[in-house]
């Protein structure tokens, strides 16, 4: 007994008071004040498509063995040259998502063979190439993301050479794998992005820069 208020009437006031205090910052409060707005529904992004076209270079190299008689080099083949690129892209939010097709052509040398074997004629080779590449994006800033895909290759050149006693084995002409995209946009009318695919464990890589026009 307290001043003749039992001990049990003070705690009950006192927790009663915590709780009239407790409620009352809650509805006070911003966050609260959050919550009472979101009941109303969730806020809704739109759907949104574009169409972009632009240029592009792509630069890939592949692994490449020659032989001749009993003698067997490892080198590669490098390739490099524009394209004609064309995007069809969603988005929602933070994300993105779409694909792109790209045609390009240009010239392929082939070098850096071990031992004491040479190709000498491996260089200025036309090449043909499709390109598809699904891919997904995310925002981090207005005009900057960040995402991956994956890429499928098919490409035609010749590399026959004009010593018929050696031997060109090359890679396949048609390959798949998985992207790393950076992307940049200015002013909601270029897009620039840069792409890198990891085409095999031995080296075989490919870079494509593009500029877009986002129609």
């Amino acid at each position: 007994m307290i001043d003749g208020v039992s001990k049990d009437s003070c705690m009950f006031r006192f927790d009663l008071s915590w709780k009239i205090l407790i409620a009352f910052t809650l509805t006070c409060s911003p966050a609260f004040a959050r919550d009472v707005d979101a009941e109303k529904g969730p806020k809704v992004y739109p759907l949104a498509s574009q169409f972009e076209a632009g240029l592009s270079y792509v630069q890939w190299n592949e692994r490449m063995g020659l032989s001749q008689g009993a003698n067997l080099s490892t080198g590669y083949a490098n390739y490099g040259g524009p394209g004609l690129t064309f995007e069809y892209n969603r988005r929602r939010a933070r994300w993105q998502w779409g694909a792109s097709t790209t045609i390009a052509a240009g010239k392929a040398a082939a070098g850096g063979f071990s031992g004491t074997m040479n190709f000498s004629d491996g260089v200025d080779r036309l090449w043909y190439g499709w390109f598809l590449h699904p891919f997904a994006h995310y925002r981090i800033n207005p005009t900057f993301m960040i995402g991956g895909g994956a890429l499928a290759r098919a490409r035609i050149v010749d590399w026959e050479p004009a010593d018929q006693t050696l031997r060109v084995d090359t890679s396949s002409p048609i390959a798949v794998a998985p992207t790393m995209n950076l992307r940049w946009t200015i002013q909601d009318t270029v897009t620039l992005i840069q792409s890198f695919a990891l085409l095999g464990v031995e080296g075989e890589t490919q870079w494509t820069w593009s500029a877009q026009y986002v129609f």
